[in-house]
């Protein structure tokens, strides 16, 4: 009797273990992306709920960060990607990462706070000399990374 509680324990707890690990075919083909949003202001304070997206050629993967402000996606294929984190009170952060087949990127991302308290002027400066889309570097045109 006791060897069969003990069987159904140890069986409980393997299924518990398989249900949270990534599937094992995926970890040769596809990556992952974990890591933590903290707030550069607040002496790296984790940023709890902040809402998590990685872009690419594939399409977009969404992530909230828990309590702590940690966050993790997995089943990336290898790619060129976005990863933009947001929160209400924070201006957006990003990174632009190179996932390779089997990749585990870990991602420390600060965010800064919304300078709602900027000068009109300088506001006006920043807006002014902002770059227009067309200066900016698409990701997919830049080949295998």
């Amino acid at each position: 009797m006791r060897s069969l509680i003990s069987i159904i324990i140890f069986a409980a707890a393997t299924s518990a273990l398989v249900s949270i690990s990534p599937p094992a075919v995926h970890a040769q083909t596809e990556g992952s992306v974990r890591g933590f949003i903290r707030s550069a202001a607040d002496l790296n304070r984790p940023i709890a709920n902040a809402d998590v997206m990685i872009l690419g050629r594939a399409g977009a993967r969404r992530a909230r960060a828990n309590a702590r402000g940690f966050f993790i996606v997995w089943g990336l294929p290898p790619g060129r990607y976005n990863l933009i984190a947001l929160h209400d009170g924070y201006d957006p952060g990003w990174r632009y990462l190179c996932l390779h087949a089997g990749d585990d990127q870990y991602v420390d991302l600060q965010l800064h706070r919304e300078l709602d308290f900027m000068p009109s002027p300088y506001y006006e400066y920043l807006m002014l000399f902002r770059p227009e889309p067309s200066q900016t570097v698409d990701l997919y045109s830049l080949g295998d990374c």
